[in-house]
């Protein structure tokens, strides 16, 4: 709840919106597929695609998906 003042000096209280995103700029570097809690045919799938390690972009937001959390994101290309 915010409070503003108006021009005959009245206060009025406003609603203030809930934040709307949040910084995912500091992840676990060091997560892993494995560690991701995927089910057992996704880490199959990952393995035998090659995979190896989750890039950062993964690295950051599987975890937030996974809780069933909406997001957006970018990634420099080829990542």
């Amino acid at each position: 709840m915010k409070v503003l003042s108006n021009h005959d000096n009245s206060c009025v209280c406003v609603q203030t919106p809930e934040r709307f995103s949040e910084d995912a700029s500091q992840y676990n570097n060091q997560l892993t597929f494995e560690e991701m809690n995927l089910s057992r045919p996704i880490l199959k799938a990952i393995t035998a695609l090659g995979f190896k390690e989750p890039t950062p972009i993964q690295k950051a937001c599987v975890p937030v998906g996974l809780l069933g959390r909406d997001l957006c994101a970018c990634a420099a290309t080829g990542t």
